[in-house]
């Protein structure tokens, strides 16, 4: 298998893993703890973060010895920046502009934002060799 699809592939189930925590604790914070649906989808994205950092430095980039952990936290942190903003404009937009349910906004956009944003970041940027 090409070191790409490898890659896509490992950084794929990582970011699921990440998604799946994250559709799990954000009914609980928006239905059972009634917190504003702008606020769950920020907050779920911090632990969603931490998850898919680690992951992708020692799993699908296999970086643990490349580069400084302070350095690429950095450059993972601007990319989260700009993943954390789009994945609360983008449900935000699509539930209260659009009527789209929570949870499915949210799952869409992460969907988007990975896909466009977040996967070449860190292969191509954070992780690169």
């Amino acid at each position: 298998m090409p070191a790409h699809v490898r890659a896509l592939t490992k950084s794929s189930i990582a970011s699921t893993t990440a998604l799946l925590v994250e559709l799990a604790i954000l009914p609980i914070l928006s239905y059972g703890l009634r917190v504003a649906p702008w606020l769950s989808y920020a907050l779920v994205q911090l632990v969603g973060q931490a998850i898919t950092f680690s992951l992708n430095k020692y799993w699908v980039f296999e970086a643990r010895n490349l580069g400084s952990i302070t350095g690429q936290g950095t450059k993972s942190l601007l990319v989260f920046v700009g993943s954390y903003a789009l994945n609360t404009a983008l449900p935000s937009l699509a539930h209260y502009g659009f009527g789209v349910e929570r949870v499915a906004a949210f799952a869409l956009a992460q969907g988007l934002v990975y896909l466009a944003w977040n996967y070449p970041m860190n292969r191509y940027w954070v992780f690169r060799r």
